[in-house]
């Protein structure tokens, strides 16, 4: 199911502003002029099941979002590995362009890895400046793996796969011991679970799938062993 519900989680960005460097611009002339922007991290996550309730999601830091701005062509025509180290204001012709941002982490499957991403168009006047606001949006899936009293003293040695490809970096590999969350890019996600039964050492080899994803989603998986 599509979800819609969204909080605006806006940055604190004032310390952040105070250490850019303006840029200096130079001498004007009548084909250029200046940008200035900023960044706000938007969305929860959404739990699928039981409840839907939301998902309380850290304060993302934009100070290490990247940035790429490119011209109408597509151009690339600057950009920033750290948010933190962009001038407060930008010399750029006239023309439209679009400001690219991005959190960091690029894996497709990753531990403590929530992806925001966002991008904005705006137009450069000449011997104007034009401030721009970019909603950099949760893109991917958050993923969490839990367990009974009853699965815990059923089954013994046991681990839960969950992956979205058979790729190397496509999938996690959740263990008892495991309290991180996981996260993915939106994609059907396949659970597989692996382990012995307590009571006579069998194996025990079990697969379930989730087809309906979307980016937002908190996928909370209990497990359960029932006689």
């Amino acid at each position: 199911m599509k979800k819609t519900f969204t909080i605006l989680l806006i940055a604190a960005l004032a310390c952040a502003a105070c250490s850019k460097e303006k840029l200096d611009l130079g001498q004007k002339t009548d084909e250029r002029g200046s940008l200035s922007f900023r960044l706000k991290p938007v969305g929860e996550f959404i739990q699928t099941s039981p409840s839907s309730s939301q998902a309380k999601t850290k304060a993302a830091d934009v100070s290490d979002f990247t940035l790429a701005i490119k011209n109408a062509e597509g151009t690339t025509v600057a950009s920033y590995e750290r948010f933190a180290d962009a001038p407060s204001a930008i010399a750029l012709d006239k023309g439209n362009y679009t400001l690219e941002a991005r959190s960091p982490g690029t894996k497709p499957a990753a531990f403590d890895q929530p992806v925001y991403a966002g991008s904005q168009s705006f137009t450069i006047e000449p011997s104007k400046l034009s401030s721009v606001e970019v909603n950099c949006k949760l893109s991917n899936m958050k993923v969490e793996v839990t367990y009974t009293d009853a699965f815990l003293a059923e089954v013994t040695d046991f681990v839960v796969v969950v992956s979205i490809s058979q790729q190397d970096d496509g999938f996690l590999t959740f263990t008892r011991e495991t309290k991180a969350a996981g996260y993915f890019d939106v994609a059907p996600l396949t659970i597989q679970v692996q382990g012995r039964r307590v009571l006579d050492g069998s194996e025990i080899n079990q697969t379930a799938r989730i087809e309906e994803v979307a980016a937002q989603d908190f996928h909370s998986i209990r497990l359960n062993a029932v006689e």
